[in-house]
């Protein structure tokens, strides 16, 4: 059965999910059709509603996952469902389940044209999720452990190809599932697709333009504050009376290329 390589190789996200702003900086996002997405890093063109609760879920499946393969060139991710749900609540809380399943939905639904200097995708996220043959033991019930099946999140080629060929970033997203204000989310995902920060760190109205922000500087400069332990746990600092935002400290594995990504190898559970 193809399976993939070393499974410490999947990145939470990549650069470019970021930098071309295929998320919505807002935690309420409006259906977009065909609107162009042009940076300098290249332009996205997305049809569908996709936000930052969007990118939440697809961060916990990817870095929460049980096991992972490629099969006929596509991504499948085994996930604990029940998992997922508790890392979208930032692990203090349970996201409902119709909650998830309409996210889930946005993503099957959403088509996506991305280019850059290196390659253009023209296609969607997410194929499909199925339940796996695979379970798992279920401690939630009091001294009877039942079991629960994983689901399997089949990702496009397209997808699939982008994890391959772009920077891959590492990093647990429980603080950004935590974020309640979209902007604050987004800005914190382009900050973590970086190895290094400029000079005296980044201005927080470019930040704003970078990832989309159109709302007024002085209440994203209060939510960038309130949210100031949230920022700190993925090391970024922000400082009120310059509207500078730091890393002070590397929260991702340095970044590489998944180049490793194939077709080879085993896999530890049955998808």
């Amino acid at each position: 059965m193809n399976g993939s390589t070393s499974i410490d190789k999947l990145p939470t996200a990549t650069a470019l999910q970021s930098r071309l702003n295929i998320f919505q900086s807002t935690r309420r996002p409006q259906h977009l059709k065909m609107t162009l997405k042009q940076t300098k890093f290249g332009s996205s063109v997305v049809n569908g509603r996709l936000g930052q609760s969007h990118a939440d879920l697809l961060d916990c499946v990817m870095f929460f996952r049980e096991d992972f393969k490629i099969i006929e060139r596509r991504l499948h991710v085994a996930v604990d469902p029940y998992r997922i749900r508790k890392s979208m609540g930032g692990g203090k809380s349970i996201y409902s389940a119709s909650g998830r399943d309409g996210l889930v939905t946005d993503l099957k639904n959403a088509e996506l044209i991305t280019e850059n200097s290196r390659f253009e995708i023209t296609g969607r996220i997410l194929e499909k999720t199925m339940k796996s043959r695979f379970k798992k033991e279920d401690k939630r019930k009091w001294g009877n452990y039942g079991e629960r099946a994983l689901e399997v999140w089949v990702l496009s080629v397209e997808w699939t190809e982008l994890i391959k060929n772009d920077i891959g970033r590492f990093y647990n997203p429980l603080p950004l599932c935590l974020m309640k204000e979209g902007a604050v989310a987004a800005l914190a995902r382009h900050v973590l697709t970086h190895q290094h920060m400029p000079g005296g760190g980044w201005k927080l109205d470019g930040l704003m333009m970078a990832v989309g922000v159109e709302r007024r500087f002085d209440k994203v400069r209060k939510e960038m504050l309130d949210n100031s332990e949230l920022l700190g746990q993925m090391g970024i600092t922000f400082d009120f009376n310059s509207g500078r935002v730091k890393m002070v400290a590397a929260a991702t594995s340095p970044a590489a290329a998944a180049t490793d990504f194939n077709e080879s190898g085993r896999s530890r559970h049955r998808f």
